[in-house]
Protein backbone atom coordinates (compact mmCIF):
# COMPACT_ATOMS: atom_id res chain seq x y z
CA UNK A 1 0.00 0.00 0.00
CA UNK A 2 2.84 2.24 0.27
CA UNK A 3 4.12 2.33 -3.32
CA UNK A 4 0.27 2.96 -4.31
CA UNK A 5 0.03 5.78 -1.65
CA UNK A 6 3.27 7.15 -3.41
CA UNK A 7 2.25 6.67 -6.64
CA UNK A 8 -0.97 8.59 -6.39
CA UNK A 9 1.19 10.92 -4.33
CA UNK A 10 3.08 11.48 -7.44
CA UNK A 11 0.45 12.03 -9.83
CA UNK A 12 -1.39 15.12 -7.75
CA UNK A 13 2.21 16.27 -7.63
CA UNK A 14 4.00 15.95 -10.63
CA UNK A 15 2.83 18.97 -12.63
CA UNK A 16 5.01 21.29 -10.73
CA UNK A 17 7.57 19.65 -12.05
CA UNK A 18 6.78 20.46 -15.52
CA UNK A 19 5.59 16.27 -14.94
CA UNK A 20 2.87 14.37 -16.98
CA UNK A 21 0.92 12.66 -14.69
CA UNK A 22 -0.80 10.28 -17.17
CA UNK A 23 2.95 9.18 -18.52
CA UNK A 24 4.67 7.90 -15.39
CA UNK A 25 6.82 4.81 -15.17
CA UNK A 26 8.19 2.72 -12.72
CA UNK A 27 12.06 1.00 -12.90
CA UNK A 28 11.99 -1.74 -10.40
CA UNK A 29 15.58 -4.10 -9.61
CA UNK A 30 15.15 -7.77 -8.27
CA UNK A 31 12.91 -7.43 -5.54
CA UNK A 32 11.96 -3.84 -6.95
CA UNK A 33 11.61 -5.44 -10.47
CA UNK A 34 8.91 -7.50 -8.54
CA UNK A 35 7.05 -5.23 -6.78
CA UNK A 36 6.65 -3.26 -10.14
CA UNK A 37 5.24 -6.11 -11.68
CA UNK A 38 2.86 -6.65 -8.91
CA UNK A 39 1.87 -2.72 -8.99
CA UNK A 40 1.40 -3.39 -12.85
CA UNK A 41 -1.26 -5.54 -12.65
CA UNK A 42 -2.68 -4.54 -9.13
CA UNK A 43 -6.42 -3.67 -9.57
CA UNK A 44 -6.26 -0.63 -6.94
CA UNK A 45 -2.60 0.36 -9.04
CA UNK A 46 -2.30 -0.60 -12.60
CA UNK A 47 -4.12 3.24 -13.66
CA UNK A 48 -1.30 5.05 -11.96
CA UNK A 49 1.56 3.59 -14.55
CA UNK A 50 1.98 4.06 -18.17
CA UNK A 51 5.33 2.48 -18.74
CA UNK A 52 7.05 -0.26 -16.62
CA UNK A 53 10.96 -1.11 -16.35
CA UNK A 54 11.74 -4.48 -15.18
CA UNK A 55 15.50 -5.17 -14.17
CA UNK A 56 16.37 -8.91 -12.93
CA UNK A 57 13.37 -9.97 -11.28
CA UNK A 58 9.65 -10.19 -11.60
CA UNK A 59 6.29 -11.29 -9.38
CA UNK A 60 6.75 -14.76 -11.30
CA UNK A 61 10.19 -15.51 -9.62
CA UNK A 62 9.66 -18.18 -6.55
CA UNK A 63 11.26 -14.95 -4.39
CA UNK A 64 8.72 -12.53 -5.58
CA UNK A 65 6.35 -13.74 -2.90
CA UNK A 66 5.72 -14.49 1.21
CA UNK A 67 3.71 -17.23 0.28
CA UNK A 68 3.06 -18.30 4.30
CA UNK A 69 2.33 -14.58 5.90
CA UNK A 70 0.73 -16.13 9.15
CA UNK A 71 4.15 -17.96 9.61
CA UNK A 72 6.47 -14.68 8.99
CA UNK A 73 3.82 -12.86 11.20
CA UNK A 74 3.89 -15.83 14.08
CA UNK A 75 8.09 -15.64 13.94
CA UNK A 76 7.83 -11.38 14.10
CA UNK A 77 5.65 -11.51 17.26
CA UNK A 78 7.31 -13.77 18.92
CA UNK A 79 10.84 -11.84 18.60
CA UNK A 80 9.14 -8.30 19.62
CA UNK A 81 6.81 -9.75 22.35
CA UNK A 82 4.14 -7.87 20.20
CA UNK A 83 1.09 -11.09 20.52
CA UNK A 84 -2.50 -11.51 19.70
CA UNK A 85 -4.53 -13.10 16.78
CA UNK A 86 -2.55 -13.93 14.11
CA UNK A 87 -5.26 -13.66 11.97
CA UNK A 88 -7.24 -10.58 13.29
CA UNK A 89 -4.99 -8.58 14.91
CA UNK A 90 -2.48 -5.64 13.21
CA UNK A 91 0.86 -5.74 14.41
CA UNK A 92 2.00 -2.40 13.34
CA UNK A 93 0.89 -0.09 16.61
CA UNK A 94 3.04 -2.08 18.47
CA UNK A 95 5.78 -2.15 16.00
CA UNK A 96 5.96 1.12 15.36
CA UNK A 97 6.77 1.77 19.39
CA UNK A 98 9.79 -0.91 19.22
CA UNK A 99 13.11 0.60 18.72
CA UNK A 100 14.81 0.34 15.31
CA UNK A 101 17.61 -1.78 16.43
CA UNK A 102 15.02 -4.38 18.10
CA UNK A 103 13.26 -4.39 14.30
CA UNK A 104 16.46 -4.81 12.46
CA UNK A 105 17.69 -7.98 14.74
CA UNK A 106 13.97 -9.88 14.00
CA UNK A 107 15.06 -12.99 11.42
CA UNK A 108 12.60 -14.76 9.46
CA UNK A 109 15.11 -17.62 8.28
CA UNK A 110 13.73 -18.04 4.98
CA UNK A 111 13.95 -21.36 3.13
CA UNK A 112 17.02 -21.04 0.98
CA UNK A 113 16.12 -19.28 -2.62
CA UNK A 114 13.00 -17.59 -0.89
CA UNK A 115 11.73 -14.98 0.60
CA UNK A 116 11.71 -13.82 3.78
CA UNK A 117 9.74 -10.06 4.15
CA UNK A 118 7.99 -10.21 0.77
CA UNK A 119 4.81 -9.11 -0.81
CA UNK A 120 1.53 -11.57 -0.20
CA UNK A 121 -1.34 -11.90 -1.82
CA UNK A 122 -4.18 -9.97 0.30
CA UNK A 123 -7.42 -9.77 -1.84
CA UNK A 124 -6.31 -6.29 -2.19
CA UNK A 125 -3.77 -4.98 -3.85
CA UNK A 126 -2.77 -8.70 -5.09
CA UNK A 127 -5.34 -10.51 -6.07
CA UNK A 128 -5.86 -14.34 -5.54
CA UNK A 129 -5.55 -14.70 -9.53
CA UNK A 130 -1.93 -13.78 -9.15
CA UNK A 131 -1.34 -17.34 -7.27
CA UNK A 132 -3.03 -18.97 -10.14
CA UNK A 133 -0.13 -20.82 -12.24
CA UNK A 134 2.89 -19.74 -10.37
CA UNK A 135 6.53 -20.53 -10.57
CA UNK A 136 6.44 -23.91 -9.33
CA UNK A 137 5.02 -25.34 -12.38
CA UNK A 138 8.04 -27.11 -14.32
CA UNK A 139 6.85 -26.00 -18.04
CA UNK A 140 8.55 -22.65 -16.69
CA UNK A 141 11.81 -24.12 -17.59
CA UNK A 142 10.92 -25.27 -21.00
CA UNK A 143 12.63 -23.31 -23.51
CA UNK A 144 13.79 -20.70 -20.62
CA UNK A 145 10.02 -19.50 -19.86
CA UNK A 146 8.39 -19.81 -23.55
CA UNK A 147 5.99 -22.04 -23.68
CA UNK A 148 6.03 -24.65 -26.06
CA UNK A 149 4.54 -24.66 -29.90
CA UNK A 150 1.46 -26.07 -29.56
CA UNK A 151 0.93 -25.11 -25.37
CA UNK A 152 -1.74 -22.31 -24.32
CA UNK A 153 -0.36 -19.26 -22.79
CA UNK A 154 -3.67 -18.45 -20.74
CA UNK A 155 -3.39 -21.68 -18.56
CA UNK A 156 0.14 -21.78 -18.05
CA UNK A 157 2.08 -19.50 -15.02
CA UNK A 158 2.72 -15.80 -15.69
CA UNK A 159 -0.93 -15.41 -17.39
CA UNK A 160 -2.23 -13.12 -14.52
CA UNK A 161 1.00 -11.14 -14.49
CA UNK A 162 1.44 -10.64 -17.96
CA UNK A 163 -1.91 -9.00 -17.86
CA UNK A 164 -0.87 -4.93 -18.68
CA UNK A 165 -0.55 -4.91 -22.44
CA UNK A 166 -2.11 -1.47 -22.33
CA UNK A 167 2.04 -0.70 -20.47
CA UNK A 168 4.84 -0.51 -22.76
CA UNK A 169 7.66 -3.07 -20.94
CA UNK A 170 11.23 -2.89 -20.80
CA UNK A 171 12.72 -6.04 -18.99
CA UNK A 172 16.47 -6.51 -18.50
CA UNK A 173 18.79 -9.22 -17.88
CA UNK A 174 22.54 -9.81 -17.05
CA UNK A 175 24.25 -12.71 -17.55
CA UNK A 176 24.65 -14.51 -14.15
CA UNK A 177 21.90 -13.89 -11.65
CA UNK A 178 22.88 -16.47 -9.51
CA UNK A 179 26.00 -15.12 -8.84
CA UNK A 180 25.30 -13.57 -5.10
CA UNK A 181 23.34 -17.44 -4.37
CA UNK A 182 27.12 -18.97 -3.74
CA UNK A 183 30.02 -18.53 -1.19
CA UNK A 184 33.01 -16.46 -2.28
CA UNK A 185 34.66 -19.62 -1.99
CA UNK A 186 32.58 -21.49 -3.93
CA UNK A 187 32.63 -18.82 -6.40
CA UNK A 188 36.62 -18.35 -6.30
CA UNK A 189 37.28 -22.17 -6.80
CA UNK A 190 34.51 -24.19 -7.48
CA UNK A 191 32.93 -27.15 -5.96
CA UNK A 192 32.38 -30.88 -6.56
CA UNK A 193 29.41 -32.85 -8.26
CA UNK A 194 28.24 -33.96 -4.94
CA UNK A 195 28.07 -30.27 -3.56
CA UNK A 196 26.22 -29.44 -7.26
CA UNK A 197 23.69 -31.61 -6.19
CA UNK A 198 23.32 -30.92 -2.81
CA UNK A 199 22.33 -27.22 -4.17
CA UNK A 200 20.35 -28.20 -6.78
CA UNK A 201 18.61 -30.70 -4.33
CA UNK A 202 17.89 -27.84 -2.14
CA UNK A 203 16.51 -25.35 -5.04
CA UNK A 204 13.81 -27.88 -6.22
CA UNK A 205 12.83 -28.59 -3.01
CA UNK A 206 11.91 -25.56 -1.70
CA UNK A 207 11.11 -23.88 -5.07
CA UNK A 208 8.82 -26.85 -6.21
CA UNK A 209 6.17 -28.72 -5.13
CA UNK A 210 5.37 -31.55 -7.49
CA UNK A 211 7.73 -34.10 -10.13
CA UNK A 212 10.99 -32.81 -7.50
CA UNK A 213 12.98 -35.73 -8.45
CA UNK A 214 12.15 -35.44 -12.06
CA UNK A 215 12.45 -32.12 -12.13
CA UNK A 216 15.83 -32.40 -10.25
CA UNK A 217 17.18 -35.11 -12.84
CA UNK A 218 15.86 -32.82 -15.56
CA UNK A 219 18.14 -30.10 -14.26
CA UNK A 220 20.97 -31.86 -13.35
CA UNK A 221 21.00 -33.64 -17.34
CA UNK A 222 20.58 -30.61 -19.41
CA UNK A 223 22.90 -27.98 -17.29
CA UNK A 224 25.59 -31.15 -17.27
CA UNK A 225 28.55 -30.81 -20.25
CA UNK A 226 28.26 -34.62 -21.12
CA UNK A 227 31.45 -33.86 -23.62
CA UNK A 228 33.46 -33.60 -20.83
CA UNK A 229 34.42 -37.19 -19.40
CA UNK A 230 35.91 -35.19 -16.41
CA UNK A 231 33.93 -32.27 -14.58
CA UNK A 232 36.39 -29.21 -13.05
CA UNK A 233 35.37 -28.06 -10.46
CA UNK A 234 34.78 -24.71 -12.12
CA UNK A 235 32.81 -25.73 -14.61
CA UNK A 236 30.30 -27.04 -12.46
CA UNK A 237 30.42 -24.34 -10.61
CA UNK A 238 29.22 -22.41 -13.78
CA UNK A 239 26.75 -25.07 -14.89
CA UNK A 240 24.97 -24.34 -11.04
CA UNK A 241 25.06 -20.45 -11.14
CA UNK A 242 23.32 -20.98 -14.89
CA UNK A 243 20.52 -23.24 -13.83
CA UNK A 244 20.03 -21.52 -10.77
CA UNK A 245 19.85 -17.94 -12.72
CA UNK A 246 17.68 -19.26 -15.54
CA UNK A 247 15.41 -20.70 -12.47
CA UNK A 248 14.90 -18.08 -9.79
CA UNK A 249 15.17 -15.09 -12.64
CA UNK A 250 15.60 -15.87 -16.18
CA UNK A 251 12.83 -17.88 -17.54
CA UNK A 252 10.11 -16.49 -15.02
CA UNK A 253 10.96 -12.84 -16.82
CA UNK A 254 11.30 -14.17 -20.08
CA UNK A 255 8.26 -15.83 -19.61
CA UNK A 256 6.34 -12.48 -18.49
CA UNK A 257 8.03 -10.57 -21.33
CA UNK A 258 6.89 -13.28 -23.46
CA UNK A 259 3.19 -13.51 -22.71
CA UNK A 260 2.93 -9.69 -22.53
CA UNK A 261 4.67 -9.34 -26.21
CA UNK A 262 1.44 -11.94 -26.74
CA UNK A 263 -1.37 -10.05 -25.50
CA UNK A 264 -0.55 -7.15 -27.67
CA UNK A 265 1.89 -5.49 -25.30
CA UNK A 266 5.22 -3.08 -26.61
CA UNK A 267 7.74 -5.25 -24.99
CA UNK A 268 11.58 -4.37 -24.90
CA UNK A 269 14.72 -6.79 -24.18
CA UNK A 270 18.11 -5.40 -22.44
CA UNK A 271 21.07 -7.48 -21.83
CA UNK A 272 23.59 -5.82 -19.55
CA UNK A 273 26.68 -8.15 -20.16
CA UNK A 274 29.25 -5.12 -20.01
CA UNK A 275 32.04 -5.90 -16.78
CA UNK A 276 33.20 -3.65 -14.70
CA UNK A 277 36.80 -2.99 -14.52
CA UNK A 278 37.22 -4.14 -10.84
CA UNK A 279 36.51 -8.18 -11.04
CA UNK A 280 35.49 -10.59 -7.99
CA UNK A 281 37.70 -13.13 -9.37
CA UNK A 282 39.58 -13.23 -12.67
CA UNK A 283 37.59 -16.55 -13.70
CA UNK A 284 34.23 -14.96 -13.55
CA UNK A 285 32.56 -14.86 -17.26
CA UNK A 286 29.84 -12.06 -17.90
CA UNK A 287 28.13 -9.61 -15.92
CA UNK A 288 26.33 -10.22 -12.89
CA UNK A 289 23.34 -9.62 -10.81
CA UNK A 290 23.65 -5.85 -9.57
CA UNK A 291 26.41 -5.16 -11.79
CA UNK A 292 24.44 -3.17 -14.20
CA UNK A 293 22.67 -0.66 -10.78
CA UNK A 294 25.33 2.02 -10.57
CA UNK A 295 25.25 2.37 -14.51
CA UNK A 296 21.53 2.93 -14.83
CA UNK A 297 22.58 5.64 -11.85
CA UNK A 298 25.06 7.12 -13.28
CA UNK A 299 27.71 6.46 -10.98
CA UNK A 300 30.94 5.66 -13.62
CA UNK A 301 30.30 9.30 -15.03
CA UNK A 302 30.54 11.05 -11.31
CA UNK A 303 33.31 9.00 -10.09
CA UNK A 304 31.37 6.18 -7.90
CA UNK A 305 30.36 6.84 -4.76
CA UNK A 306 30.67 5.20 -1.11
CA UNK A 307 28.48 2.00 -1.54
CA UNK A 308 29.92 1.72 -5.24
CA UNK A 309 34.01 2.11 -4.96
CA UNK A 310 34.75 0.98 -8.72
CA UNK A 311 37.45 2.43 -9.68
CA UNK A 312 35.35 3.74 -13.25
CA UNK A 313 36.92 3.60 -16.63
CA UNK A 314 36.27 5.90 -19.72
CA UNK A 315 34.06 2.92 -21.25
CA UNK A 316 32.28 2.15 -17.93
CA UNK A 317 31.08 5.80 -17.92
CA UNK A 318 30.47 5.81 -21.95
CA UNK A 319 28.32 2.59 -21.11
CA UNK A 320 26.41 4.39 -18.17
CA UNK A 321 25.52 7.43 -20.45
CA UNK A 322 24.18 5.05 -23.41
CA UNK A 323 22.19 2.91 -20.74
CA UNK A 324 20.79 6.44 -19.29
CA UNK A 325 19.43 7.31 -23.22
CA UNK A 326 18.32 3.21 -24.12
CA UNK A 327 16.58 3.68 -20.59
CA UNK A 328 15.16 7.76 -20.50
CA UNK A 329 14.14 7.07 -24.46
CA UNK A 330 12.06 3.84 -23.16
CA UNK A 331 10.17 6.44 -20.54
CA UNK A 332 9.51 9.24 -22.86
CA UNK A 333 8.79 7.19 -25.83
CA UNK A 334 8.46 3.80 -25.55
Amino acid sequence: MDLVAGLHWLRENIPAFDGDPDRITMLGHGTGAALANFIAVSPVAKELLHRVIMLSGSGLSPWALQREPLAVKRRVAERTGCHGDLMEDDLAPCLRLKPLSELLSVHVDPPRFLAGFAPFVDGTVLSNSVLSGGFQDPSLLSAVGVPQKGASAESGPGYELSDFPDKDLLFGLTTTESYLDLSAQDLEFGFNESRRDRILRTYVRNCYYYHLNEIFSTLKNEYTDWERPLQNPLSVRDSTLEVLSDGHTVAPLVRVGYLHSLRGGKTFFLHFDHQSGERDFPQRLGSVHGEDVPYVLGLPLVGGQPFFPHNFSRQDGAISKELINYISNFARNG
